[in-house]
């Protein structure tokens, strides 16, 4: 991938397992994608951002507008290992959210999250997408 931003390969299995639940060929879907199977053997590997979005493309496609809801349920714990460490071993929530916004890039690349306070005192983690074309 060389100099290139990338997105860590889990992104793309928990992808991949929510299309599998619905009986989506994830092999055509990465085919599609132009994602090799070997691409995603290292569970501490990257793939380029813009592999990432092609696989996002196309299981949006294959698998509905909601498939990253089904992508977030289908995650396994542990997946995300030491950043998941973190956040799960902060004092609190706003600890938490305050370490996944601070190293989610170890994950994304370059994705932004931020944290906000609601005026009855609720936290809230906000994503911005670096892409204009994404709202």
């Amino acid at each position: 991938m060389g100099d290139e931003e990338g997105v860590s390969v889990a992104i793309a299995h928990a992808i991949l397992d929510a299309l599998r639940d619905q009986g989506v060929d994830v092999d055509a879907t990465l085919a599609s994608a132009g994602i090799a199977p070997a691409d995603l053997e290292d569970l501490d590997g990257l793939i380029s951002v813009a592999r990432e979005e092609a696989l996002w493309h196309e299981a949006i496609r294959r698998g509905g507008e909601d498939i990253g809801l089904h992508a977030a349920r289908s995650l396994q714990r542990g997946r995300f290992r030491g950043l998941e460490f973190a956040v799960r071993s902060a004092p609190s929530l706003r600890d938490g959210f305050a370490v996944l916004v601070r190293f989610d890039t170890l994950l994304h690349g370059r994705e932004i999250f931020s944290v906000e306070a609601d005026d009855d005192g609720g936290l809230r983690l906000v994503y911005q997408s670096p892409h204009e074309e994404d709202p």
